[in-house]
């Protein structure tokens, strides 16, 4: 090869490094949501299915692993809010109460529930709505699924019924509600409630 060709490689080859080093410097804040919530949900899928394929079938482990996850968000995003003591959440009216815990709720949640995936969060004087659709955790999780070769196992809604609306309910204890839930191909509908105190 001639000097001159040599070169012609050698700045190809530059340049090919430095549009490299650009498109990695430029990711945008949406390709590094979706990469590490893929992630995220990937390593999830990769230890159920471990404890899934390997632990006895009488074995509890599941269910333990998905609470460990729900006490941990719990724990973590109600701290501030539990400080406050018991007493004092009792006092608060439950409309504003209830207000708060779906505000944390959310807030504390986009990375794997967006907030744009919130079509509907209305409060009524006897219930609250919440509607969400295109979830971005109900299809990180289908998307692991897939990867891991986990379909016969996982079906594309486990994430929602045994993660993420159980940690709903968890939130809403605090309000003392209840809410019902319709999981739907993308997302999911909830109707909430707060509970009548029982006479004595």
């Amino acid at each position: 090869m001639d000097e001159e060709a040599a070169k012609a490689v050698k700045k190809s080859e530059e340049e090919v490094e430095s549009e490299g080093q650009q498109k990695l410097k430029n990711w945008k804040d949406d390709q590094k949501y979706k990469a590490a919530l893929e992630e995220l949900f990937n390593g999830n899928v990769r230890y159920m299915k471990f404890i899934k394929t390997r632990m006895p079938s009488g074995s509890n482990l599941l269910n333990e692993a998905f609470q460990a996850t729900i006490d941990y968000t719990f724990n973590r995003a109600m701290a501030p809010l539990m400080k406050l003591g018991e007493d004092y959440l009792k006092n608060v009216p439950k409309q504003l109460l209830l207000k708060r815990l779906l505000g944390n709720f959310f807030i504390n949640m986009q990375h794997v529930v967006r907030l744009d995936c919130i079509q509907k969060l209305e409060y009524y004087p006897d219930h609250a709505e919440i509607v969400i659709d295109k979830c971005t955790g109900k299809r990180a999780w289908k998307m692991g699924v897939q990867t891991n070769k986990a379909t016969d196992l996982f079906t594309d809604e486990d994430y929602c019924k045994y993660s993420c609306a159980p940690l709903v309910s968890r939130f809403l204890k605090v309000a003392n509600a209840q809410s019902t839930v319709e999981f739907q191909k993308e997302g999911c509908h909830h109707i909430i409630k707060i509970e009548e105190a029982k006479s004595t």
